[in-house]
C-alpha cells in the first residue's frame, strides 16, 4: 500500500514510547504476543541460547529486540511457527517487521 499525498504526522518533539519499552532477564524461552512491548531488551541468564518467539503474524507489526547479557549467551529469534529467523549475540539488536503473513529481519546491528 502506498501512502496518500498528505503530509502524514508531523512531530514537533520526539515521540515517547511510554509503556512500549521493557527490559527483562530470561531464564528460558520467551513467547511474544501482540500485547508485548515494541522495544525489548533481554538479558539472557539461562546458561545457553534462549529462544524468543515473535508474536503471531500481523501485517505491519514490528519488534525491536536487543540481546543485552553479561553471560555471553545469544538469543535465537523464531517466528511463531518455530522457524529460526536469526541469532542475536550479546550487544546485537534486530528490527523485525511483519509484511502480510511473514516476519522479516530488516536491521541487525
Amino acid at each position: 500500500m502506498a501512502y496518500s499525498s498528505d503530509n502524514g504526522y508531523i512531530f514537533d518533539n520526539r515521540p515517547l514510547f511510554r509503556g512500549g519499552v521493557k527490559k527483562e532477564t530470561l531464564a528460558g524461552p520467551k513467547v511474544l504476543n501482540e500485547s508485548s512491548e515494541s522495544f525489548l531488551i533481554f538479558d539472557n541468564a539461562s546458561g545457553g541460547a534462549v529462544i524468543v518467539s515473535l508474536s503471531p503474524e500481523k501485517d505491519g507489526a514490528y519488534q525491536w529486540i536487543k540481546c543485552h547479557a553479561d553471560s555471553g549467551h545469544q538469543l535465537e529469534i523464531r517466528n511463531d511457527a518455530g522457524a529460526t529467523i536469526t541469532y542475536l549475540t550479546v550487544g546485537q539488536s534486530g528490527l523485525f517487521v511483519c509484511h502480510e503473513s511473514n516476519w522479516h529481519l530488516m536491521i541487525k546491528a
